[in-house]
C-alpha cells in the first residue's frame, strides 16, 4: 500500500514539473540578447575616474562630512548608465519621471499596478513611465534589478551612489537622457516614488497647451530661507549660498514641465554649478532662464493638511498629485478612486495660482476612519499573534505556534494586499453593515464595530502575500 502511494506521489510530482516547464514562456532571441546585455552591464565593474578636489576638501574641514564629500566631488558630473529603458515612442505625450532607489521595489510595484499603468486610465494618450536610480550597495542584488529592468523596461540607473545630495546628479543625468532618447515627449512630470498622481487630471490640465512654450507647474515655494542649522539634512552653510532667500521653486515631490522648458533647463544645468538640494537647484536654473514657476493648488507636495480629510477619495479625484503615500496607502486609494460605485458631490477642481473656488470635500468622510482604524487593529492583533507563536514554540507546542503564525499571515494580508479594503467595503455595503464612502456624515452602524466585521472576513482574502519594504527615504527640500 505504501509503495503504491509513493509511486502515485512521484508520478504526480513529475507531472507537475512537466506542466510547469511547458507553461514557461519561451523567450525570443532578441529578448535573450537584451537580458544578457542588462546582466552584463551590471556584472562589469564600473570605475569612477574622477579624482577628488583635495584643495576644497582641506578648506571645508569645519563642515559636516556629507557637505565635505559633496564639495570634494562636485566637479564630477559624468557617470555611465548601468540600466536603460527603451526610447520614447514618437507620439509620447507625457513622460512620468519618478525618482526611486534600488531597494524601493514595493514602491515601484505599487506605481506600476495603480496610477502608472496604461489603458483607459490614460485616456488613449501615449504615456511612458521611467524610474531613476543610483547605486545603493549589494541589496537588492544587481541581477534582481537587471531582471526588473528587462521585465518592465522602465529602469534608468547610473553609476553614482544613492544619496540625498546626489539627487541633483539625477536631475542633470535625466536631462541628458531625455535629450538623447526622449526629445519627442510633449510634457514631463517629475516626482518621487511615494506620490499619488491622478494621471487623467494631469492630462486634462495639459490638454490644449503648447509644448513649445515655457511651462513649469507645481507646488511653488517662495521666499524660502536656507536652513543654517547644522543638525538637519537641509543645512546649507553660508559659504555655499549667501543670499537671504532661495529663488522660487516647485517642491520636488512633483511638478510638470513642457518640452520647451526641459530643453532650456538642460542647457542651464550643464552650465550651472551643482547645488545639494535638487528642487532648489532647478529653481536657480529657472531664475537664470527668466522662467517663473506657476503655483497650482492641485499639487499637494506637503500632503493633504487638516481640516481636510487626507483619506477622502473624493478629494483625490479632484487633485493632480499628492505626496507621502506608502505602497499600501497607494493601492488602497487607487482602489477607492477607481471604484465606479463611488459617488462624490460635484466640486470644482483647483486652478493654477489658486484661481477658482478650490476644493471643498467632506471633512467627515468615513473612508478615512476605515483606513486609520483597521490597520491599527490589525497591527495590534498581529503583535499578539506573534507573541503567542513565540511562547508556544518556546514551550514545545509547535502546532499551536504554527497556527498562530498562520493567523498572523491572514491578518497581514488584510493590511497589505492591493485594494484589500475595496472588496471588504463592497461586501459590507451590500449587507448594510458598513459605513458608506459618500452621503450623510452619520454611519449606518456604530463605527467601533467596523474593525471586528472586517476581521471576520479573512476567508475572502487571497493567499498570495506581497512583500513589504521600508518607508521612502527620498525626502525633498519642500520640507524647508
Amino acid at each position: 500500500m505504501l509503495r503504491r502511494l509513493g509511486c502515485v506521489l512521484f508520478c504526480s510530482l513529475v507531472a507537475l514539473l512537466l506542466c510547469c516547464l511547458l507553461s514557461l514562456k519561451e523567450r525570443t532571441p532578441a529578448e535573450r540578447a537584451k537580458a544578457h546585455q542588462h546582466l552584463g552591464a551590471l556584472l562589469r565593474p564600473q570605475h569612477n575616474q574622477c579624482p577628488p578636489n583635495l584643495a576644497i576638501a582641506n578648506a571645508s574641514l569645519s563642515l559636516p562630512s556629507r557637505h565635505r564629500l559633496f564639495l570634494t566631488y562636485r566637479h564630477c558630473r559624468n557617470f555611465p548608465i548601468l540600466l536603460e529603458p527603451s526610447q520614447c515612442a514618437r507620439d509620447t505625450f507625457l513622460l512620468l519621471v519618478i525618482k526611486s532607489q534600488p531597494g524601493h521595489i514595493e514602491q515601484r510595484a505599487a506605481i506600476r499596478s495603480t496610477w502608472g499603468r496604461a489603458g483607459s486610465w490614460v485616456r488613449g494618450r501615449q504615456v511612458k513611465l521611467v524610474f531613476l536610480l543610483g547605486v545603493a550597495g549589494p541589496v537588492p542584488p544587481a541581477q534582481l534589478l537587471a531582471y526588473e529592468s528587462w521585465q518592465f523596461d522602465d529602469i534608468l540607473q547610473w553609476d553614482f551612489a544613492e544619496d540625498f545630495f546626489n539627487l541633483t546628479l539625477k536631475e542633470l543625468h535625466v536631462q541628458r537622457w531625455m535629450a538623447a532618447a526622449c526629445t519627442q515627449a510633449h510634457f514631463i512630470l517629475k516626482g518621487d516614488d511615494d506620490v499619488f498622481i491622478h494621471v487623467p487630471n494631469v492630462l486634462e490640465f495639459l490638454e490644449g497647451r503648447n509644448p513649445a512654450q515655457d511651462l513649469l507647474v507645481g507646488d511653488v515655494i517662495r521666499q524660502a530661507r536656507p536652513n543654517r542649522n547644522t543638525k538637519v539634512k537641509y543645512f546649507i552653510p553660508f559659504s555655499m549660498y549667501r543670499a537671504r532667500h532661495y529663488p522660487p521653486y516647485a517642491g520636488g515631490g512633483g511638478y510638470v514641465m513642457s518640452q520647451a522648458t526641459v530643453r532650456r533647463l538642460h542647457t542651464a544645468m550643464e552650465e550651472a554649478e551643482l547645488f545639494p538640494i535638487d528642487d532648489v537647484f532647478v529653481g536657480m536654473c529657472l531664475k537664470k532662464l527668466g522662467v517663473s514657476p506657476i503655483h497650482h493648488a492641485g499639487f499637494k507636495t506637503f500632503g493633504i493638511q487638516q481640516p481636510l480629510n487626507p483619506w477622502d477619495p473624493c478629494l483625490y479625484k479632484g487633485l493632480l498629485l499628492v505626496h507621502r503615500l506608502s505602497p499600501f496607502e497607494m493601492w488602497n486609494m487607487w482602489a477607492l478612486v477607481t471604484d465606479e460605485s463611488l459617488k462624490c458631490a460635484a466640486t470644482p477642481k483647483p486652478s493654477p495660482e489658486g484661481r477658482g473656488s478650490g476644493l471643498k470635500p467632506s471633512i467627515f468622510s468615513k473612508v478615512g476612519l476605515l483606513c486609520l482604524v483597521s490597520p491599527l487593529v490589525t497591527g495590534f492583533l498581529g503583535f499578539l499573534l506573534q507573541l503567542l507563536r513565540l511562547c508556544f514554540s518556546q514551550f514545545g507546542f509547535s502546532f499551536l505556534g504554527e497556527l498562530a503564525h498562520l493567523l498572523h499571515l491572514r491578518l497581514h494580508q488584510l493590511d497589505v494586499i492591493p485594494g484589500g479594503y475595496r472588496g471588504l467595503i463592497g461586501s459590507c455595503r451590500e449587507k448594510g453593515q458598513c459605513i458608506e464612502t459618500t452621503g450623510s456624515s452619520a454611519p449606518t452602524d456604530e463605527w467601533w464595530r467596523l474593525p471586528g466585521r472586517l476581521l471576520m472576513q479573512f476567508s475572502a482574502l487571497p493567499q498570495e502575500l506581497p512583500t513589504r519594504s521600508g518607508d521612502n527615504e527620498n525626502e525633498q527640500s519642500s520640507q524647508l
